[in-house]
């Protein structure tokens, strides 16, 4: 099966953070599924691959320093 799995900040273990989806991935892929992961990025657009799974990074900037407004035209950037 295909899996589309889309996550606005996508981290892996070795970049900390919440990696909930980096474990959901990474079983789905072990469990001999198609894994793709499409998730925001600050600093470029690249594609890279982590254990049997692809995430697209999109460079969308980001930060919890943001005002509300900022943070709301970043999601926006993101789910277009």
């Amino acid at each position: 099966m295909r899996i589309l799995l889309v996550h606005q900040y996508f981290k892996t273990p070795e970049e900390g953070s919440g990696i909930r989806s980096w474990y959901l991935a990474h079983a789905f892929a072990n469990a001999g599924h198609e894994v793709d992961v499409i998730s925001g990025h600050n600093l470029s657009h690249e594609l890279k691959s982590f254990n049997g799974f692809r995430v697209q990074y999109f460079k969308i900037s980001y930060s919890n320093h943001f005002g509300f407004a900022r943070r709301i035209w970043a999601f926006f950037r993101y789910v277009i």
